[in-house]
């Protein structure tokens, strides 16, 4: 397995992960889009980058789900870790189904493990499938389709998801699964955004804070959350102040671990910084002269 990156005409950029014998990922991106970051697992399971077009940041993370659900759920978990921004239009082959309605039958539903570890990813990052946001949607409701003997059957695997409220998406126009392009059983998947900014120029977008569930999740905070809760509602006979009073003291606490994260990211991202940079300087390989 390798990442490559290559220039292939018209001055498109090809940033790529191979797989030894099948699957991969890859990002093929247009001249007026920059990459200012980039990043992999050691498999081909995921590339991502963070880009800019038109004076606006995008972090994109592409992804080919494992083929059991075993793995995938591991998959799930792991990249809930990696992923180091906030901001993400997740797409790939996911090799999963998260609802009934993406399927014939004969694929089933992710359940367990899986399910847990997949929508704490879409939970963490905000993430929704690109099929409920976009206005107009064209091509059959399904990517993939097989046939077993006289009997079709198709499935939903290719998905696009992406953070609806992103302050730089000023309209999801259209979703389509191109049907008349394919050249495998997989079809193509695209989308149509508008880019730019929902607000009047010089109207700043009010913030709120956003409680990390993954992070909640984990058995220490969990655990803590819990005896706060009972410390500061102790004795407090009126269930409402009792409420009131348990909701203040798990947010300050998860806006204290949510920073701690944040800080831990920047200096993982830092570190990240200083190992390219010293790969960089170092002198060339005597060998390869």
């Amino acid at each position: 397995m390798k990442i490559a990156a290559a220039n292939i005409a018209p001055s498109y950029t090809l940033v790529a992960t191979q797989g030894n014998c099948s699957g991969g990922t890859a990002l093929l991106l247009h001249p007026t889009i920059s990459v200012l970051d980039l990043g992999r697992l050691t498999n081909r399971n995921l590339i991502w980058a963070r880009i800019e077009y038109q004076g606006h940041s995008l972090h994109v993370a592409v992804v080919y789900g494992p083929h059991t659900p075993g793995h995938r759920a591991q998959f799930w978990k792991h990249l809930n870790l990696l992923l180091p921004y906030r901001k993400w239009i997740l797409v790939g082959d996911s090799n999963s189904v998260e609802r009934p309605n993406q399927t014939s039958g004969h694929r089933n539903q992710m359940i367990g493990e899986e399910e847990n570890n997949f929508h704490s990813l879409k939970l963490k990052y905000t993430l929704s499938d690109a099929y409920d946001l976009a206005e107009e949607r064209f091509g059959p409701s399904y990517t993939r389709h097989i046939a077993y003997g006289n009997e079709f059957h198709w499935v939903t695997l290719d998905r696009i998801y992406l953070l609806s409220d992103a302050p730089w998406l000023e309209a999801m126009e259209s979703l389509n699964h191109q049907a008349e392009y394919t050249l495998s059983d997989h079809m193509p998947v695209s989308i149509a955004l508008a880019i730019g900014s929902r607000l009047p120029k010089g109207v700043k977008l009010r913030t709120y804070f956003k409680y990390d569930a993954y992070l909640m999740a984990q058995p220490e905070i969990n655990l803590r959350l819990h005896e706060l809760w009972e410390q500061e509602t102790e004795g407090v006979e009126d269930p409402m102040k009792a409420y009131c009073k348990g909701w203040a003291i798990m947010r300050d606490l998860m806006k204290a671990k949510q920073q701690e994260q944040s800080i831990q990211i920047s200096k993982i991202e830092e570190l990240g910084k200083k190992l390219k940079e010293c790969h960089e300087a170092l002198p060339p390989d005597p060998s390869d002269e």
